[in-house]
């Protein structure tokens, strides 16, 4: 079973975007089941490389709205989703290095998801409508 779930209040309405953070969730689920079946260890690896390919694209995605509309919270959403990034490449040197925890990675993607996309990100929602992106 899902940890967590998509339902609409989770959506920012904008469909591009709704897609990439139903994506997140789908990893966050995946990397939840594999600690339950005791299989976490293998995925880590792929889970991380998911990430950086999550970041890359989801990032600009929103960072190219932001700018396109001029979202007056560019700065501090920027800053939010290099954070991101410096955490995920600390992931891929504890691995590397064989210190990396699943449940620690499980950690940070929910705490993310919580904190970011239900919270930062709704905070551009409303703008990105106003000026036509859906």
């Amino acid at each position: 079973m899902p940890v967590v779930q998509w339902d609409e209040t989770l959506s920012v309405g904008v469909q591009e975007i709704d897609a990439q953070h139903r994506g997140l969730l789908a990893l966050i689920n995946e990397l939840h089941e594999a600690i339950a079946a005791g299989r976490s260890r293998g995925l880590l690896g792929e889970v991380v490389n998911r990430l950086k390919d999550y970041a890359r694209t989801h990032f600009s995605t929103e960072e190219k709205y932001m700018l396109q509309t001029a979202f007056p919270g560019f700065d501090e959403h920027r800053m939010a989703h290099d954070l991101f990034i410096e955490k995920v490449l600390g992931f891929e040197l504890d691995l590397h290095r064989d210190r990396a925890s699943p449940r620690e990675v499980a950690g940070f993607l929910m705490d993310w998801y919580v904190r970011h996309v239900k919270g930062m990100d709704h905070q551009y929602a409303g703008h990105f409508r106003k000026h036509g992106i859906r």
